[in-house]
């Protein structure tokens, strides 16, 4: 406990950081023009349609108390699926009990078909946030809709200040030791999808932000069978690269802004933990992933709408197998959360579907 003692004035630091800058960015999507209130420097300001909110359809929710229930016209009670759309098994009790523990939203497109094995995004929200401001700043609602992918945004535990987080690493961010496995919980959550619809098992994904981000890493080291790609936005690796062994290749993506202040680019400490920087965690896929090249700029995007131009520098690592490409997306002159608009949700899909299990 003395190490949550020590953390806990930097946690409320970084937890109002986080907080605020998330509320003022979802707070932009319903603010009314006409007021002229110009969103905070590192707000997000996702442009992207008012459907892609928390009651947005078509949307199944599953809460502690209730079974599967689904709007829009999706049925939640057909048959969940496998890459060939036969149908799952119900969830074994022990996965039941982690699913059932924590609520869970699912964007199921209308159209498709009841047979349809859809690809899967796992949502995963910041420290202190939760998995409606995670929805409503990365925007992919609309996007995934459109390219008949089912997206999910779990909720990480609430610690006993009330921030929720997740257990990715000695850095980020279970400040008060606790015995919670979110690798099992979200490796459960993935089944629990496939009860409700059938899913493609080559096309699981995870996308998170800072402790998402951290925790979109975990899964990737620890459950590379079920996962087949990962984009993490200001997050970060394990420090020793000995505590990621994927079991087979894993494509990643690492999303940095060089001035974020929080998770460090360059690498820096947290709640009295090291991380890596982003070339570093780069450096310890790419090991893992067996590559056989070096890191090399290849290619520009424009992510972050407050920054003109293609501001974010693509940099791949060559030599790597199928299934495990390795990207560093260096966002210039970007903080903690990129002013990002629904082209960052397209972009990050695209390469998702790009990225299927080799």
């Amino acid at each position: 406990m003395r190490r949550a003692a020590f953390a806990r004035p930097a946690a409320r630091r970084v937890a109002v950081l986080v907080a605020s800058a998330l509320a003022l960015a979802t707070a932009s999507c319903s603010a009314d023009p006409a007021a002229g209130a110009a969103p905070a420097p590192e707000a997000a300001t996702p442009s992207s349609s008012s459907e892609d909110t928390a009651d947005s359809a078509p949307l199944a929710i599953r809460t502690p108390d209730a079974p599967p229930v689904a709007e829009g016209g999706q049925d939640s009670g057909h048959d969940g699926g496998s890459t060939d759309g036969s149908a799952d098994p119900a969830l074994d009790p022990d996965e039941a009990a982690l699913v059932f523990d924590r609520p869970v939203d699912l964007m199921v497109p209308d159209d498709l078909a009841d047979d349809e094995a859809a690809p899967v995004v796992l949502v995963l929200h910041g420290f202190t946030a939760d998995r409606d401001l995670q929805r409503i700043y990365f925007g992919f609602d609309t996007p995934a809709r459109e390219r008949g992918v089912i997206m999910v945004y779990p909720d990480g535990t609430a610690d006993p200040d009330g921030s929720r987080f997740w257990n990715a690493t000695d850095a980020c961010c279970n400040l008060y030791g606790s015995g919670v496995d979110d690798v099992a919980y979200l490796s459960a959550v993935v089944d629990f999808v496939a009860t409700v619809h059938p899913i493609d098992r080559d096309r699981v994904y995870v996308v998170g932000h800072s402790n998402g981000g951290f925790m979109s890493h975990r899964l990737a080291c620890d459950r590379a069978n079920v996962f087949a790609a990962i984009v993490s936005l200001a997050g970060a690796n394990h420090l020793d690269p000995a505590d990621c062994r994927p079991s087979e290749p894993v494509a990643v993506v690492q999303a940095h802004g060089t001035l974020d202040d929080v998770i460090r680019y360059d690498g820096g400490r947290l709640f009295m933990a090291p991380y890596p920087s982003a070339a570093d965690t780069i450096a310890t896929w790419a090991a893992a992933n067996q590559c056989t090249g070096a890191l090399a700029e290849a290619d520009t995007l424009d992510l972050d709408t407050r920054i003109g131009g293609a501001e974010t520098r693509v940099s791949r690592v060559d030599g790597c197998p199928t299934g495990g490409d390795v990207e560093l997306w260096t966002i210039d002159d970007a903080g903690h959360i990129p002013t990002i608009d629904v082209g960052f949700a397209e972009t990050v899909l695209d390469w998702f579907l790009a990225h299927p299990n080799a």
